[in-house]
């Protein structure tokens, strides 16, 4: 780019100077975020339907279809162990714990809010919480 007398470019060279950088930093970008992607370890993926069946019967959580769902999922996938827990009473202290499996290896949590329906007619917001040990 050549300057004039005052060492002034021209609006055309300014532009074209400041969208080279753009595309160069944007390249950048693109290749640092795919290097950093690629060498992501894939973690266990909980399928959060096993909690479906809760329901919040005269205070406490009843978990008639969680064990055989859970169940299942240990097998399928080839996990050691599962930790499932749910909190609903604001206190953030655990209400129900459902535990299968041993707790040996690798450990991945996860955490899911969802509404649970009570024998009363409310709808409870509860949260779930699930450790897998792989």
């Amino acid at each position: 780019m050549i300057g004039d007398r005052r060492g002034d470019i021209g609006f055309m060279e300014a532009m074209v100077s400041a969208v080279s950088v753009c595309i160069v930093l944007t390249c950048f970008v693109a290749f640092f975020a795919y290097s950093m992607a690629d060498d992501r370890v894939d973690f266990p993926d909980f399928d959060w339907n096993a909690v479906s069946s809760v329901s919040l019967d005269g205070g406490e959580y009843s978990d008639e279809g969680v064990g055989p769902s859970v169940a299942g999922q240990i097998s399928r996938n080839g996990w050691n162990g599962v930790v499932l827990t749910c909190s609903g009473n604001g206190t953030g202290q655990p209400s129900a714990v459902w535990s299968f499996g041993s707790p040996e290896g690798d450990v991945s949590s996860s955490r899911i809010l969802r509404s649970v329906p009570s024998d009363d007619g409310r709808m409870v917001p509860t949260v779930f919480e699930v450790t897998v040990w792989y």
